[in-house]
Parts: structure tokens; C-alpha cells; sequence
């Protein structure tokens, strides 16, 4: 490598370096200035309520706007936030967060969560047949197309089909599971 191609590479990483860190702090804080000068503390936890941010989540909003001297309402942001999860926390919302294949991070309250939880199962249950159901779909394309080469050994075209054949009996069972969850969803949204 010469001298040229040396410092060329130099700066790359120093670039590819100096964008990682930067948006690496970038993805620290929660509020920007503008945010934090301007914040209405009961609408901020009520968005965080409802998208299922935890209650640590005002630990993350003090910490972004402390650099600008501004400190939360800590009681007008969880009195926000208390409405907010009352609209993540409910039984359509579990539904939709689990057939999303999305976490729940065990923010809804007692009384909510057995509703939530039975809805999120439900979806998450649809969530992971259709993807089961992709999975084989991707491994039945990619073994179509080894079929398709023509290189490929009589002894091994056998494997595959009869590999594809298992897939498609799979495929056909995950079928009937997934309409079976479909039509007895209680929790659409």
C-alpha cells in the first residue's frame, strides 16, 4: 500500500469513526433544546405512556435536558404518563404489539395487564406462525433455485425435492394453524 493510499484509508476510518460516535450520541438523548425549553411535562409522559416506555424513561428525559437547565415535572409527567399506558394497555394495542412481533417491556399495571398479556400472546402466537411460514418460504426459493443450476447432482435434485415436499406439508399445516388463530381473534384492531 503506498503513502497516498495509506492516508486515503486513514481519513475513512477517521470519518467512519467520527459519524459512528456522533450518532451514537445522538441516540442518547430523548428530547432535543428546543424540547426541553418548550416541554409540557404531562404530554411527554402521556406519549411515553402510551407507546409502553417505562417509567425510567423521565431518568432519560432529565438527563438530555439537564445540559440546558431544565428539570422535568416529575408529577406532571407521571400523572401523564398514567394516561398514556391506559391506551398502550389495553387488550387491541397487546394484540397489535404481538402480531408486530414486538417486546413488551412489562410496563401496564396490574389490573391492565391480564387483558394485555392474553391479547399480546394471541398475536405473538400469529406473529410467529406467519413467520415460520416466511422462513419456509425463503428456504423453498433458495432450494428452487440450487434445483435450477445445472450443476447440481441428480442424487442431491432428489434431496431437495423431497426437502421442498416436507416444507410445503409444513407450509400446509402452519396454514391451518394461522386461519384457526385468525378466526378466532377476539382482539382485532
Amino acid at each position: 500500500m503506498n503513502n497516498i493510499s495509506l492516508i486515503k484509508y486513514i481519513k475513512l476510518i477517521a470519518t467512519f469513526a467520527i459519524v459512528s460516535l456522533s450518532v451514537a450520541l445522538s441516540g442518547c438523548s430523548t428530547l432535543s433544546k428546543g424540547e426541553c425549553m418548550e416541554a409540557d411535562w404531562y404530554d411527554i409522559g402521556a406519549r411515553d405512556g402510551a407507546s409502553g416506555k417505562p417509567r425510567s424513561r423521565l431518568d432519560d428525559h432529565r438527563e438530555s435536558c439537564k445540559e440546558y437547565n431544565v428539570f422535568p415535572d416529575r408529577e406532571q409527567y407521571y400523572m401523564g404518563r398514567e394516561e398514556g399506558i391506559k391506551i398502550y394497555c389495553t387488550p387491541e394495542n397487546g394484540f397489535k404489539m404481538g402480531s408486530e412481533g414486538k417486546y413488551y417491556a412489562k410496563v401496564c399495571p396490574f389490573d391492565l395487564e391480564k387483558a394485555f398479556l392474553d391479547s399480546f400472546n394471541h398475536g405473538r402466537k400469529i406473529y410467529d406462525v406467519r413467520k415460520k411460514i416466511a422462513d419456509n418460504n425463503r428456504s423453498i426459493d433458495r432450494l428452487e433455485n440450487e434445483l435450477s443450476k445445472k450443476e447440481t447432482k441428480q442424487d442431491r435434485r432428489k434431496i431437495i425435492r423431497e426437502e421442498i415436499l416436507s416444507l410445503d406439508r409444513r407450509n400446509r399445516t402452519l396454514r391451518d394453524e394461522l386461519t384457526y388463530l385468525e378466526k378466532n381473534n377476539k382482539y382485532r384492531y
